[in-house]
């Protein structure tokens, strides 16, 4: 399987690895483990200095995915294993250099649809509901970062970014193949409450091991100077090489430009979190691309419960709606991720509710979304929320999730369930 190559810069570093792929669960799992024992290792040797003093990283998670669609679909069922090894070192004073390598494989079957079938990564299955989730691998983090003091770094290559709460960039982490950016990020924090952060990326390194050529600038600037208030302020600017719509390009966005602010605090037992955003043309995207975000969310902290209330928006005129092609789009307007893929072009209001608490140890999650179209006022479904995680001391982590969206005049009624297993050192 090809390990890709990094683009930083428009410079092009090619690398690859002949692998076999596991085809059955003893060998995603066994082998895994014996990478690890020798990494475990590494760790603990003594007396090591520069690159042979740094720290591997291993990170291992098993999941089993069901979605049921009301449709002429057949049930997806995926049997996932994830394998990231990596390794940090600092060979000079203020330097360090990170290497991470990421391994998709399914280890129970492919009776599911991978991701869109425009794309050679992904499985062609389009009998199957889609878990978006195809095989793969992939250098995942490349990065070189230096950091001299007062505040100041800089990381070039691939690497994660994530900013506020992954609304409009992020990782991606709930998926297997991680999104990561190629490019050059330079961050200063003037103070305890004062952070700047700029970024030029150059590459997309999206969930389906599919990349995308840019030339974006993402600037976040964040004051911080209690925990009762925060206030961010943010401009990004994505301009893809291919343009939407002339080839095969996931996710399929036009260009735009995005600037917007929120605020984040806790006063007490009451939480909050507001922000407000414009998106308009930029680059090569049409004058079309003209749309609002706006989202609020109040949060109460009593006797172990969260309970919370929010209402987000994402508005669209019947041409062109909000879209957020950099965020951690899973985590936002439910589970079963009907509105994941790109925002319909009448926009998306998402009034909500949750709740959260622990019990044994165990956290417990339950959430209900209210869908309704901003351009007509239709009624577009309704959908329940159900998690429940554990962490153990030994770095295994365990999680059981349950997404049910019942449709109205958009999409189909969809079911997904989860169960997953993790270990990360």
């Amino acid at each position: 399987m090809a390990l890709g190559s990094l683009a930083v810069g428009r410079f092009f570093v090619s690398g690859s690895l002949n692998m076999t792929k596991p085809s059955f669960l003893r060998a995603a799992v066994v082998g895994p483990f014996a990478l690890i024992l020798p990494l475990q290792a590494l760790a603990s040797a003594p007396d090591a200095t520069g690159l042979a003093a740094g720290e591997p990283m291993v990170d291992l998670r098993i999941r089993y995915e069901h979605v049921e669609q009301d449709n002429a679909l057949e049930d997806g069922d995926a049997l996932t294993t994830r394998l990231r090894l990596g390794y940090v070192a600092a060979p000079a004073d203020d330097w360090s250099v990170l290497v991470e390598y990421e391994g998709v494989f399914a280890t129970g079957g492919q009776d599911y649809n991978s991701g869109p079938g425009v794309l050679a990564t992904t499985n062609g299955q389009s009998g199957f509901s889609m878990i978006p989730d195809p095989t793969g691998s992939d250098i995942n983090r490349a990065q070189l970062q230096y950091a001299p003091g007062h505040g100041l770094k800089a990381t070039l290559g691939r690497q994660r970014i994530i900013l506020d709460n992954a609304r409009f960039v992020g990782n991606v982490g709930w998926r297997q193949d991680e999104q990561t950016f190629d490019g050059l990020r330079l961050q200063y924090k003037a103070s305890d409450a004062v952070t700047l952060d700029y970024s030029y990326l150059t590459r997309q390194n999206f969930i389906f091991f599919n990349d995308n050529e840019m030339s974006s600038h993402l600037l976040h600037a964040r004051l911080a100077p209690s925990a009762a208030w925060s206030l961010s302020g943010f401009a990004y600017l994505v301009d893809f090489d291919v343009d939407a719509g002339t080839a095969p390009r996931i996710p399929g966005a036009p260009d735009s430009q995005t600037l917007g602010v929120a605020a984040a605090g806790k006063l007490g037992a009451f939480g909050y979190r507001a922000s407000y955003a414009t998106q308009s043309d930029y680059a090569d995207s049409p004058d079309t691309v003209d749309a609002d975000y706006s989202q609020l969310e109040l949060s109460y902290q009593f006797a172990g419960f969260k309970p919370a209330i929010g209402y987000e928006l994402l508005s669209g005129d019947g041409s062109y709606a909000f879209q957020t092609p950099f965020g951690t789009n899973h985590k936002f307007q439910g589970f079963a991720d009907i509105f994941v893929a790109a925002i319909p072009a009448f926009g998306v209001e998402d009034l909500y509710a949750s709740v959260v608490t622990k019990l044994g140890g165990v956290k417990l999650v339950a959430a209900w979304h209210q869908f309704t179209a901003d351009t007509g006022g239709q009624d577009l479904g309704t959908e329940l929320d159900l998690v429940a995680a554990k962490k153990l001391k030994c770095g295994v982590s365990l999680l059981a999730k349950f997404a049910d969206y019942s449709a109205d005049t958009h999409a189909v009624d969809t079911r997904r369930l989860w169960l997953q297993t993790a270990y990360a050192f």
